[in-house]
């Protein structure tokens, strides 16, 4: 796998720690690098602080992620960005995305 942009990141590895737990924080950092993560991420925030947490919701589909984004007018493909939103919510804050 070719390196984009610079040299890999150096990750140290603590004594206790096993190969999959660096593999998981090589993947988080490269995926902090990417501009397209972090504009989900963002929305993915903004998104549960203004719509899903305030109306006690536990679910929402991936068309109301993708009208959400097109509001917004990002700068990236807006089905790109809500698949990354729709992970984001399922798998770090547990909110059911209908796809």
């Amino acid at each position: 796998m070719r390196s984009k942009g610079g040299p890999r990141a150096t990750v140290y590895k603590v004594p206790d720690a096993d190969i999959v737990q660096v593999n998981d924080a090589i993947t988080l950092h490269r995926k902090l690098l990417s501009p397209k993560y972090r504009v989900a991420e963002e929305l993915a925030q903004i998104l549960l602080d203004e719509y899903i947490e305030p109306r006690g919701l536990k679910e929402i589909t991936k068309k109301e992620i993708l009208i959400f984004v097109k509001d917004r007018r990002v700068l990236f493909v807006a089905g790109d960005i809500a698949e990354l939103m729709a992970r984001y919510l399922q798998h770090q804050r547990g909110i059911k995305v209908w796809r």
